[in-house]
């Protein structure tokens, strides 16, 4: 995977902007607020499978919030899928809210309303696949805006085999 961005050799009172621009760039518009700032630390590793992209990505404690107004921007139309290796991330979309941890993924869509609850320190793997490849997989009336997926079972288990 190559290094995108990382907050690592800057001075720490630039890494939270630097942070928020950094997450914008990769993957969509969104807000990102974050309380302790002084010393937020990150960082974005990517690769590209056709028309899929995989990152990993480190996070301080934050909260990461898309709205309509980001979502007219027409960056991205695409479906995530996490699997969190260390910490927690709560997914609020469509009326839910999903707990992601090291046993139990989720999906989210990008063409949707969301607030992603990164608690403490999180490091996550995203899948970023796009709608029409995503929904390609499902019939056209079962296509899920947000899911979990077990990760300590089944197919799910594969995301393990980094976890030394």
């Amino acid at each position: 995977m190559d290094l995108v961005f990382t907050t690592e050799g800057l001075e720490p009172s630039k890494r939270y902007a630097a942070w928020q621009g950094a997450i914008c760039d990769v993957y969509v518009n969104v807000d990102v607020n974050a309380e302790k700032r002084s010393d937020y630390q990150g960082f974005i590793r990517e690769a590209r499978f056709g028309p899929v992209t995989m990152t990993d990505v480190l996070l301080s404690e934050q909260r990461i919030t898309r709205r309509e107004r980001h979502i007219a921007k027409l960056d991205k139309d695409c479906y995530y899928v996490e699997f969190v290796q260390q910490g927690q991330v709560n997914v609020l979309q469509a009326g839910q809210t999903l707990h992601s941890n090291p046993a139990v993924g989720a999906i989210f869509s990008a063409a949707e309303a969301y607030d992603l609850e990164c608690i403490g320190r999180v490091r996550s793997l995203y899948l970023e696949i796009p709608r029409k490849e995503f929904a390609s997989r499902f019939n056209e009336h079962k296509i899920p805006v947000a899911a979990t997926i077990a990760t300590a079972r089944g197919l799910g288990r594969i995301r393990a085999l980094d976890r030394g």
